[in-house]
């Protein structure tokens, strides 16, 4: 198990792989493929070895964001408290922060599911240095601070500990 030390930790994970975009269909009505599962229940397992465990679970209301996460409840366990927000869709740091303030409750540590490019460059300004989060990709971000609602806000406190 990874020792992180005191404070809070965001995750920031990228939806896992979804069926291709249909030229008639709602982009945020895509499901993850059958590989999508597979890879989220991986994903979740190394999420437990790592100790990366959320208090408080934020998803994008699109589909392969939500399947992604049912699909990782498997492992971390169904009562992790989760809220589906539409404005998370396609969102980036600005909305995160906006979700975070209104949603963070006493989390510890709040996983977020979301999207590229929003979520690798969300994680970009938080750790200032590059980061592309691939398809079910992870950063784990700390920062010392206890308050959600002020620490969100505050680029320069983040220090990212690791990605997936």
């Amino acid at each position: 198990m990874s020792k992180i030390a005191a404070g809070i930790r965001l995750i920031l994970l990228r939806h896992s792989k979804a069926e291709p975009a249909h030229p008639e269909g709602n982009d945020r009505d895509r499901a993850l493929s059958h590989h999508g599962r597979a890879l989220a229940l991986e994903r979740a397992k190394q999420l437990v070895d790592l100790g990366w465990l959320p208090d408080l679970v934020l998803v994008s209301n699109a589909t392969r964001t939500l399947e992604t996460w049912e699909a990782m409840t498997n492992v971390l366990g169904q009562f992790i408290p989760m809220i589906a927000l539409p404005g998370l869709y396609l969102g980036g740091l600005a909305e995160l922060q906006a979700e975070i303030t209104s949603h963070h409750q006493s989390a510890r540590t709040i996983l977020a599911v979301g999207h590229n490019p929003g979520w690798s460059d969300a994680a970009m300004e938080l750790a200032h240095e590059p980061i592309a989060l691939p398809v079910c990709g992870a950063a784990l971000l700390t920062c010392s601070h206890q308050d959600w609602a002020k620490a969100i806000w505050n680029t320069d406190g983040w220090q990212l500990k690791m990605t997936l």
